[in-house]
């Protein structure tokens, strides 16, 4: 009897503690909601009761480049060289875009090529034939001034050509004009038959600039007249601070029959402050004062290389090149 009941008291405890092992953590069957482990629980929880097994993930965020600032628990892995990674913050770099060839800006006006002469010396006595091979003849035949004065070619019209050496400018103009009519002296030398130069010296430094500065250059050239005891003369109007009679200014001038007259005029760089080199871009108009009226000194009209001319306004001036 008392065998019997120690062999039962056993069989009851043998199944008390398969019941309990079932209840273990990890042991529960497949259809049973899981407990979350001990990492998660210690991510999400918010007390300081983390169990010192549990190693705390930190995550860093950074908006410059530099170290990392917190350690991570695990080497990280090595990327391959021929990897392309997306860097963890970026910097805006300014890149200045590539230099390009600045082309040379172009007036409006009429462009005329001054040849270079070397071993020529021109005598100054109004007839260009020494050099006359070494430009080309350009016109002076839009009306910029009293067009209203202005009856025709016949009345007035023009051409000119230009060369260049190292010390001088040569300029030639041959006009046609019915009436030959100058009284006047210094700078009133434009109320008569006279030729006006224009010279911009810094083309390309102020090429939008619409208003005359210091390196802007008015030279007037009168033939005078003979007969009135009045000598040839070269007045430069502006620049103001330069502004006088230039007797370093050389003119010659001849008469021809059908009302033809010539100008030519050697003219110093230094007037109007140039060193001067082959390829050289200069501002550039021609221009033809004339008075039909020989009692009286006024400007009737004037006609100019550029049909765009206005005197204060470079930027409708044309253009001079230096060549070589």
């Amino acid at each position: 009897m008392k065998k019997s009941l120690v062999v039962l008291i056993t069989f009851l405890l043998v199944i008390l503690v398969a019941s309990a092992c079932s209840l273990l953590p990890g042991n529960q069957s497949s259809n049973t909601e899981l407990t979350p482990n001990m990492t998660l629980t210690a991510l999400f929880d918010t007390s300081k009761n983390i169990p010192a097994t549990v190693t705390p993930i930190y995550v860093v965020v950074t908006n410059t480049p530099g170290p990392a600032t917190a350690v991570p628990t695990e080497a990280p892995t090595a990327i391959p060289p021929t990897a392309t990674t997306a860097p963890t913050a970026t910097t805006a770099v300014y890149l200045p875009p590539a230099p390009t060839a600045v082309p040379v800006m172009q007036r409006p006006g009429t462009v005329m090529q001054a040849g270079y002469i070397a071993s020529v010396t021109p005598t100054i006595d109004g007839s260009w034939a020494e050099w006359k091979d070494y430009t080309t003849l350009y016109p002076v035949a839009s009306v910029v001034y009293g067009r209203s004065n202005w009856t025709g070619s016949s009345d007035l019209e023009a051409s000119y050509g230009a060369v260049w050496d190292y010390n001088y400018l040569y300029v030639g103009v041959k006009v046609y004009d019915d009436v030959y009519a100058q009284n006047a002296t210094g700078a009133d030398i434009y109320k008569g038959d006279s030729i006006e130069i224009l010279v911009d010296k810094n083309l390309q430094g102020d090429y939008y600039t619409q208003a005359l500065n210091s390196d802007d250059y008015q030279l007037g050239i009168s033939a005078g007249n003979s007969g009135a005891g009045i000598p040839a003369s070269a007045y430069l109007w502006f620049p103001s601070g330069s502004n006088g009679t230039k007797s370093d200014v050389t003119i010659g001038f001849t008469t021809e029959a059908g009302g033809i007259y010539r100008y030519e005029a050697r003219i110093p760089w230094s007037v109007f402050g140039i060193n001067p080199t082959a390829g050289m871009h200069l501002g550039f108009v021609v221009s033809v004062s004339d008075n039909d009226n020989t009692s009286q000194n006024v400007q009737q009209t004037m006609v100019s290389s550029d049909p765009y001319r206005s005197l204060v306004d470079p930027t409708t001036w044309g253009e001079i090149v230096l060549t070589k």
